[in-house]
């Protein structure tokens, strides 16, 4: 886990009460409100630790700007993504019926989420993918997030 994930949801009254099941336990009588859909209390720390979430992405960058952090993350991840749609769409693999879905230049017109698939006679498995990363580095998953190492 590398940091607190919250959500809202916003639903109209009448469609929460006509509609939406309840999750909460079954002894609990919450059917017309809007803790029908709150099984729980937030975890508190995880809650809390969301107010550091913009000061850590001002620290990713000298000049303490949000949009040039983020486009220093987009920028980071592109390096990240290079090495595998390299792999994915070199001539060999093409062969062996790899098709990378959607763009498969590395710009930052692509999120870094590779998403492909094997057609033909000679399918490669994804554990493949992964042992080829390992020998190069000792990645053990594909995922390529300005976080990763």
């Amino acid at each position: 886990v590398y940091g607190p994930h919250v959500s809202a949801l916003y639903v109209r009254s009448n469609t929460l009460q006509a509609s939406t099941k309840s999750l909460v336990h079954h002894f609990l009588k919450l059917d017309h409100t809007s803790y029908k859909l709150q099984p729980g209390g937030p975890g508190y720390e995880s809650a809390y630790a969301t107010t550091g979430a913009v000061d850590y992405l001002l620290s990713l960058t000298l000049h303490r700007n949000l949009k040039k952090t983020f486009d220093a993350i987009a920028a980071y991840e592109q390096t990240l993504v290079a090495p595998l749609l390299g792999f994915l769409t070199a001539p060999a693999q093409r062969e062996r019926g790899i098709r990378v879905v959607g763009e498969e230049e590395v710009n930052l017109s692509r999120v870094p989420t590779i998403s492909f698939l094997v057609v033909g006679q000679n399918p490669i498995k994804s554990k493949d993918v992964v042992q080829v990363f390992d020998k190069k580095g000792g990645v053990s998953t594909v995922s390529l997030c300005h976080f990763s190492y």
